[in-house]
């Protein structure tokens, strides 16, 4: 495939900052990467500036955002347009690779121009915004005109759910042929199995102790009210264990006080937001990885693909998730975690005690989680899945 791909000019455009310690940006990162080092010559259009200290195997092409949070969406989608319209003229790229909102300006040029789009879908955004208020359900409306004949104008479409995928198929009304799910990923340098106590050791954290880790944005969507009822009833139960928390976000005042008030908060060690090279010790230090636990309406019709995921069966270690489509399906095929029936916290300490309680099983459930991820779902792969794609919608146009 290497050499069959070689030199395919690629022009991709991320509606993604850089710069910071989430999902989004390593997925951004991951996969132009490995794309570059398969040999397609790669240049991306991107929100802001990553600071010169870090090294990237593509050419970056910033639209100067700001870093204003309130401001730099407007401005991306007033600008980009014209980037992606003065990159093309200037690169001349065979295919373009789009991710992120509101493309029909982009998808127009691109048509105009002679150069066939894929566009990558992460997400329902219509969806989401339809049960926000009323006025949100009013923009949510209009969203879906805009993403609909965006979806027309794509020659490939690659949601990384299946659950995506026929919710284009059935709603938007796609051709299944248009459509490839390609899911997310994880870097195997960084996510790979290490003894705990060799990790806990590193972090400095208390060898005598078990841990659980959550590695994820500190948001309302990511179930943080069950996580904390759940673990206090577990560590109500289990003396020894404490919760490893990774990563930042709106919510994290609010978790801390329920810590607070469930009496578990020098139980619960707040990490931060850290580089994925740091969280990875997180994960090897603790017993199992939490994902999503619940499944909003949203979720429940696009389904998940969290990179947390991947990351904690890079590390070999089992995953403990809600009834989440996909996430759930994962898990249960691959036999690498345990999928809780009940959102409860009571349901999610018998889960979590459970693998305490049978290291061995859980091990093994973590070996399996590790080598089926390693298969076929390292960023290398998810990037030779993505070239393959990009190269059929430039013979099909």
């Amino acid at each position: 495939m290497r050499g069959r791909k070689m030199g395919m000019r690629i022009l991709g455009l991320a509606q993604v900052p850089l710069g910071r310690h989430d999902g989004a940006s390593a997925h951004v990162i991951g996969l132009y990467s490995e794309l570059a080092r398969l040999g397609a010559e790669v240049r991306c259009i991107l929100p802001g500036t990553l600071p010169a200290s870090t090294p990237l195997p593509f050419q970056a092409i910033y639209v100067p955002t700001g870093r204003d949070i309130r401001r730099w969406t407007f401005i991306w989608h007033l600008l980009s347009p014209w980037w992606f319209l003065g990159a093309v003229l200037r690169y001349r790229p065979q295919v373009v690779y789009l991710r992120g909102h509101l493309l029909l300006p982009h998808l127009v040029l691109a048509r105009l121009l002679g150069r066939p789009a894929a566009v990558e879908i992460n997400e329902d955004k219509s969806g989401e915004l339809e049960w926000q208020g009323e006025w949100r359900r009013r923009l949510a409306r209009l969203n879906r005109i805009i993403e609909r004949w965006s979806y027309r104008l794509a020659w490939r479409l690659l949601p990384v759910t299946p659950q995506l995928r026929d919710l284009l198929v059935h709603e938007h009304g796609v051709e299944p042929a248009r459509c490839r799910v390609v899911s997310n990923g994880f870097d195997p340098a960084v996510f790979f199995p290490r003894p705990k106590e060799e990790a806990k050791r590193y972090l400095g954290l208390d060898a005598r102790r078990r841990y659980i880790a959550f590695v994820s944005q500190l948001t309302p969507r990511h179930s943080l009210d069950l996580l904390v009822q759940g673990f206090a009833v577990l560590a109500g139960q289990v003396p020894d264990v404490d919760l490893l928390v990774v990563g930042e976000g709106m919510a994290r005042p609010q978790m801390m006080r329920w810590c607070e008030e469930l009496g578990i908060g020098e139980r619960v060690i707040f990490a931060g937001e850290v580089p994925a090279e740091r969280a990875a010790w997180y994960i090897a230090a603790a017993e199992c990885g939490v994902a999503q636990l619940r499944a909003d309406r949203n979720a429940r019709r696009v389904g998940a693909s969290p990179l947390k995921l991947w990351a904690y069966l890079g590390c070999a270690r089992p995953v403990l998730v809600g009834q989440v489509p996909n996430l759930a399906e994962i898990i249960r095929e691959w036999d690498c975690g345990l999928v809780i029936e009940e959102e409860t916290p009571a349901a999610f300490a018998a889960a979590a005690r459970y693998l305490l309680e049978h290291p061995e099983k859980a091990e093994e459930m973590g070996q399996r989680g590790y080598a089926g991820a390693l298969a076929g779902y390292t960023w290398h792969a998810v990037a030779q899945k993505t070239l393959a794609i990009l190269e059929e919608a430039l013979h099909a146009a």
